[in-house]
C-alpha cells in the first residue's frame, strides 16, 4: 500500500506544481504538505486542482473538495479510482 501511495504522490506532484506561484516552485511537496499554508492554494484552486486530477487520472467525481494536505488528495485518488 505504501508504494501505491508513493506512486500516486509521484503522479500528483507535477499536477500540484502547475497551481503554485513561481516563488513556491522549488518547495518540497510531501504527504504532510499543507495545501493552503505551505503552498498557497486557496479553496477555489483546490477545486480546480481536484478536477484536473480527476481528468488526468480518470477518477470518479467526488462530492467534497475539502482538502487540507497532500495526503488528503492521495486518499481521494485511492477512494475514487
Amino acid at each position: 500500500m505504501m508504494s501505491d501511495r508513493a506512486e500516486i504522490l509521484d503522479t500528483i506532484v507535477p499536477i500540484i506544481r502547475k497551481y503554485l506561484p513561481e516563488r513556491l516552485q522549488g518547495t518540497a511537496i510531501t504527504e504532510t504538505t499543507q495545501l493552503s499554508r505551505d503552498l498557497g492554494i486557496n479553496s477555489a484552486l483546490v477545486v480546480e486542482l481536484v478536477l484536473t486530477l480527476e481528468d488526468a487520472m480518470t477518477l470518479q467525481p467526488g462530492d467534497s473538495y475539502a482538502f487540507e494536505t497532500v495526503s488528503d488528495l492521495i486518499e481521494y485518488v485511492i477512494a475514487h479510482r
